[in-house]
């Protein structure tokens, strides 16, 4: 079945009506770089980590309520060589950041490659891949598939500004949809890939299309872990992922309104912080002994708790959740311990990788797509990348599988610079955040269980750091609303320093004084 492009979301006038075919047979549209984009509210540029020629997403900071907001003022649109050094430096209309992808790709010295591109998933990572391809000066055919109705969009805010209506929709997008339409990215939305042949790299979707590829990176996200017990189908019972799932919780969230939330990890926590601020009665049912136990330190989790009792939320721990009660809908959550009466219930105890269409296909799948430091399954035509993606980390030796922006968006480079033939390997230091009521938890670095934690600062004063420590070397830093002591963090674990803990706790002594030493 051919699929009519005019169709698709966004087609405008611009696009190319040629057979989409594979690259390297002529047919790859070279509009993309020559067409404006009017209204593009977000940028590219280089990430300064040393991704030369792949730029990165940056993310408004929504902590302080900043967004960028270009209008048609000048803005620099760089790029990297291969190399490092930069390609070129012009400044130039956001809408004009089309025609610059090529230049800056002409100007390093890039080989426009004619490969063609599918891209499963839309991600974080499927739109830092397509941005960074355009960027290097990839001028192949891509595609995306999503099985969402909207173009890749940012998931963090769905918990908290979304979430309390306090940002729009639109300022969710990662891309506008005529960005994608400007670079010649084929956007299908809300299709599914069903199946995937390897043997001759053909992908089929759910209305029965066939989709050729040269290069297939496999960026299908994390799907939601489901409660499994009695009662659980009653109306009222909700997940977090997407935006439809946003949409349908807000309208929850009311004043008087008695919330229970199952789990106390980053979803959980964010989601009561939204809705006691909305004047609902919250109560968080963590199965653990403590919230957070998986990502934060004890001292970290026990100052969270805290902070959501002082702010009306009920927290219970060790809380094992039997089943779910009500006649048309949710009535109360039932545990070992009594039943928690609930107009409406959150669920969120974490996510699996969403790895089923690498395992029909025979890609090894071990708690995610199992790829070496560039991305890169054991098909070398097959890549992976994102939440659904375990990846050797050269910097941490060994490998591992991440849920954050961050991650995400390490990977979309690393896809690309594949791609563009000039493999960069997969080395970033995993961070994270989280915004709950006024407070900004910041973790960076990867903490096991028995690691020891070192205070910097005091807990009361609402501004501190737990480092944690194992075997005298700084694994993590967790950071409360201490953005400095993040930095240095992250600065002492990437230079893998052993620093006395002393002095870590010592707030006379400057950290960055303990990177150089």
């Amino acid at each position: 079945m051919v699929r009519d492009r005019r169709a698709l979301p966004g087609y405008g006038a611009g696009h190319d009506d040629r057979p989409h075919r594979r690259a390297g047979g002529a047919d790859v549209a070279g509009r993309a770089v020559g067409q404006r984009l009017a209204g593009d509210r977000t940028h590219d540029r280089d990430d300064g980590h040393g991704h030369g020629g792949v730029g990165q997403l940056h993310q408004p900071d929504f902590a302080s309520g900043q967004y960028p907001h270009h209008g048609s003022r000048q803005l620099p649109v760089q790029g990297l060589h291969p190399g490092g050094h930069p390609a070129y430096a012009a400044r130039v209309r956001h809408r004009d950041a089309a025609a610059a992808d090529l230049l800056a790709a002409a100007a390093g010295g890039f080989v426009v490659s004619g490969e063609s591109v599918l891209i499963v998933g839309g991600g974080q990572a499927a739109a830092q891949l397509v941005v960074s391809l355009r960027l290097g000066g990839h001028g192949g055919p891509i595609t995306l598939v999503s099985d969402e109705n909207a173009p890749p969009y940012q998931r963090p805010p769905l918990s908290k500004q979304y979430l309390a209506g306090e940002l729009e929709r639109e300022r969710l997008l990662l891309r506008r949809a005529e960005y994608y339409e400007s670079r010649d990215v084929e956007l299908r939305l809300g299709r599914r890939v069903l199946t995937v042949d390897r043997g001759n790299k053909l992908a089929v979707l759910d209305n029965g299309e066939e989709l050729g590829y040269d290069r297939l990176v496999l960026a299908t996200g994390s799907v939601l872990r489901k409660l499994d017990a009695p009662g659980s189908e009653l109306p009222g019972i909700h997940y977090l992922r997407s935006l439809g799932d946003a949409d349908a919780l807000h309208e929850e969230l009311a004043p008087g309104r008695r919330i229970v939330i199952v789990g106390g990890g980053y979803i959980g926590l964010e989601v009561a912080a939204t809705a006691a601020k909305a004047g609902a009665e919250v109560a968080v049912l963590e199965a653990e002994r403590r919230v957070m136990s998986r990502v934060a330190s004890a001292a970290v989790a026990d100052w969270l708790t805290g902070l959501h009792r002082q702010s009306g939320v009920r927290i219970r721990v060790g809380e094992q959740v039997r089943g779910f009660a009500g006649r048309r809908r949710v009535e109360a959550v039932e545990t070992a311990n009594g039943a928690y009466a609930a107009d409406a219930v959150v669920v969120g105890i974490g996510v699996l990788p969403s790895a089923d269409l690498a395992r029909e296909c025979g890609l090894g799948e071990d708690d995610g797509i199992l790829t070496d430091e560039h991305c890169q399954t054991e098909d070398e035509s097959v890549l992976a990348a994102g939440d659904c993606a375990r990846a050797v980390n050269t910097a941490l030796g060994f490998a591992v599988r991440l849920e954050s922006v961050q991650n995400a968006v390490d990977h979309g480079q690393v896809a690309a610079s594949v791609i563009l033939g000039d493999p960069k390997p997969y080395s970033g230091l995993p961070w994270f955040w989280s915004d709950q009521f006024h407070v900004k938890l910041q973790i960076a670095g990867l903490a096991r269980p028995g690691d020891d934690t070192v205070l910097r600062g005091d807990p009361s004063s609402g501004r501190f750091a737990a480092f944690r420590l194992r075997e005298g070397r700084l694994t993590a830093v967790e950071a409360v609303s201490s953005p400095r002591d993040f930095m240095a963090g992250k600065k002492l674990i990437a230079a893998g320093a052993a620093p006395d803990a002393g002095l870590l706790t010592d707030e006379s002594v400057a950290l960055k004084d303990l990177i150089q030493a």
